[in-house]
Protein backbone atom coordinates (compact mmCIF):
# COMPACT_ATOMS: atom_id res chain seq x y z
CA UNK A 1 0.00 0.00 0.00
CA UNK A 2 0.93 3.48 -1.17
CA UNK A 3 -0.03 6.14 1.34
CA UNK A 4 -0.02 8.77 -0.70
CA UNK A 5 -1.68 7.05 -3.39
CA UNK A 6 -4.44 6.24 -1.34
CA UNK A 7 -5.01 9.69 0.04
CA UNK A 8 -7.53 11.95 -2.22
CA UNK A 9 -6.20 15.36 -2.14
CA UNK A 10 -9.78 17.80 -1.74
CA UNK A 11 -9.94 21.46 -2.59
CA UNK A 12 -13.21 21.39 -0.08
CA UNK A 13 -11.61 19.61 2.85
CA UNK A 14 -8.53 17.45 4.34
CA UNK A 15 -8.48 14.20 3.00
CA UNK A 16 -8.26 11.22 5.56
CA UNK A 17 -7.21 7.61 5.63
CA UNK A 18 -7.15 4.86 7.72
CA UNK A 19 -3.84 3.57 7.36
CA UNK A 20 -4.06 0.78 10.30
CA UNK A 21 -7.03 0.54 12.91
CA UNK A 22 -6.42 -2.03 16.27
CA UNK A 23 -7.23 -2.40 19.36
CA UNK A 24 -4.47 -1.17 20.84
CA UNK A 25 -3.44 1.56 17.84
CA UNK A 26 -5.03 4.02 14.84
CA UNK A 27 -2.73 4.85 12.43
CA UNK A 28 -4.45 7.96 10.06
CA UNK A 29 -2.58 10.13 7.16
CA UNK A 30 -3.99 13.35 6.63
CA UNK A 31 -3.37 15.14 3.54
CA UNK A 32 -3.54 19.17 3.02
CA UNK A 33 -3.62 21.28 0.21
CA UNK A 34 -2.10 24.45 1.18
CA UNK A 35 -3.96 26.76 3.70
CA UNK A 36 -6.35 24.29 4.37
CA UNK A 37 -6.75 23.52 8.23
CA UNK A 38 -7.83 20.71 10.41
CA UNK A 39 -9.70 23.65 12.76
CA UNK A 40 -8.93 23.25 16.68
CA UNK A 41 -9.90 20.11 18.24
CA UNK A 42 -8.22 18.00 21.33
CA UNK A 43 -7.17 14.28 21.19
CA UNK A 44 -8.32 12.29 24.00
CA UNK A 45 -5.72 9.47 23.12
CA UNK A 46 -1.67 9.94 23.08
CA UNK A 47 -0.80 11.27 19.55
CA UNK A 48 2.90 11.11 17.28
CA UNK A 49 2.53 13.32 14.57
CA UNK A 50 4.64 12.83 11.58
CA UNK A 51 5.14 14.94 8.60
CA UNK A 52 5.56 12.97 5.49
CA UNK A 53 5.54 15.67 2.71
CA UNK A 54 5.36 19.19 2.32
CA UNK A 55 5.35 21.73 5.68
CA UNK A 56 2.40 22.55 8.09
CA UNK A 57 1.57 25.31 10.43
CA UNK A 58 1.18 23.85 13.79
CA UNK A 59 -0.72 26.00 16.77
CA UNK A 60 -0.93 25.01 20.27
CA UNK A 61 -1.15 26.78 23.69
CA UNK A 62 -1.16 30.22 22.07
CA UNK A 63 2.57 29.15 20.43
CA UNK A 64 2.51 28.53 16.17
CA UNK A 65 5.37 26.87 14.53
CA UNK A 66 6.38 25.09 11.58
CA UNK A 67 6.91 21.35 10.91
CA UNK A 68 8.55 19.94 7.77
CA UNK A 69 8.93 16.75 6.42
CA UNK A 70 9.73 13.95 8.86
CA UNK A 71 9.24 16.01 11.89
CA UNK A 72 7.46 14.90 14.95
CA UNK A 73 5.31 16.17 17.40
CA UNK A 74 3.92 15.04 20.24
CA UNK A 75 0.35 15.98 21.12
CA UNK A 76 -0.61 16.25 24.74
CA UNK A 77 -3.94 14.75 25.31
CA UNK A 78 -7.02 17.21 25.68
CA UNK A 79 -4.97 20.26 24.87
CA UNK A 80 -6.28 22.25 22.04
CA UNK A 81 -4.23 22.34 18.47
CA UNK A 82 -4.59 23.24 15.11
CA UNK A 83 -2.62 22.61 11.86
CA UNK A 84 -2.46 24.15 8.36
CA UNK A 85 -0.57 22.88 5.39
CA UNK A 86 1.69 25.61 3.98
CA UNK A 87 2.90 24.10 0.41
CA UNK A 88 0.89 22.64 -2.48
CA UNK A 89 0.07 19.15 -1.22
CA UNK A 90 1.39 18.32 2.30
CA UNK A 91 0.62 15.10 4.43
CA UNK A 92 0.75 13.82 8.03
CA UNK A 93 0.52 10.69 9.81
CA UNK A 94 -0.78 10.36 13.34
CA UNK A 95 -0.34 7.18 15.77
CA UNK A 96 -2.76 6.87 18.55
CA UNK A 97 -2.05 4.85 21.37
CA UNK A 98 -5.40 3.25 22.61
CA UNK A 99 -5.29 2.68 26.49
Amino acid sequence: MNILKELNFNNDKPALFSVYKSDGINIVAIGLKENQTVSKHKTSLPTLLTVLKGKISFSIEGETFELFEFDTYHIPVQIEHELTGLEMENMVQLVQEKK
